[in-house]
């Protein structure tokens, strides 16, 4: 535990993976789009990721189940940490092409023109 972090950036430059293991809530997972975008994979519960336009090849691992998901996390930190590592590039690209704070601002704009 490391309590308040003002820059997660050394966190992440020093992940193996990030785990979303949540089983209940609304709302986008930002830190799942977050870590991908640092590239770093993430495990994570299908309601964890619901919502997500992301799968395995872009380095987010959905797993249900106990058994699942710590079995995907401990062969993500096993065999296959680097891998995934390089399959959150094209992840980070369609985050950056569809989360970027630019895209958002402008898809709100034309939503709300729209109703006008």
């Amino acid at each position: 535990m490391h309590g308040y972090v003002p820059d997660l950036t050394p966190l992440y430059e020093n992940a193996t993976l990030s785990i979303a293991p949540l089983h209940a809530g609304g709302g986008t997972r930002l830190k799942i789009l977050e870590s991908i975008a640092r590239r770093v994979p993430v495990v994570s519960t299908t309601l964890g990721a619901y919502g997500i336009p992301l799968f395995e090849e872009h380095g987010l691992f959905r797993r249900d189940g106990v058994r699942a998901f710590a079995d995907a996390c401990i062969e993500l930190l096993l065999n296959k940490g680097h891998e995934a590592q390089s399959s959150t590039l094209s992840g980070r690209e369609i985050i950056q092409r569809k989360f970027d704070w630019k895209q958002i601002q402008d898809a709100v704009t034309q939503l709300a023109i729209s109703y006008q």
